[in-house]
């Protein structure tokens, strides 16, 4: 997989809600989703995956069940606020 570059200006042009998650423990890309989430402003929604919930490894690994519960949550909510 070849080098990939997300900029700033990229981020601005998303209008659509985002859902950005990182774990605890994760050591593959520490700090890219804070910021991630930082320059999408309002547009994100931030989640911190907890070790001690069994799901702080990159990519939840382990905790399928708990990373799937909390996005359908979180997209559940993006579809209840589109509706009003």
């Amino acid at each position: 997989m070849g080098d990939m570059a997300i900029t700033e200006d990229m981020l601005k042009n998303i209008i659509a809600p985002v859902f950005v998650a990182s774990a605890e423990d994760d050591s593959v890309a520490p700090g890219q989703t804070e910021e991630i989430a930082r320059l999408l402003g309002d547009q994100a929604t931030y989640h911190l995956f907890q070790t001690k919930l069994g799901a702080g490894e990159h990519c939840r690994l382990g905790a399928e069940p708990r990373l799937a519960m909390i996005t359908m949550e979180w997209l559940q909510g993006v579809f209840e606020k589109a509706k009003a």
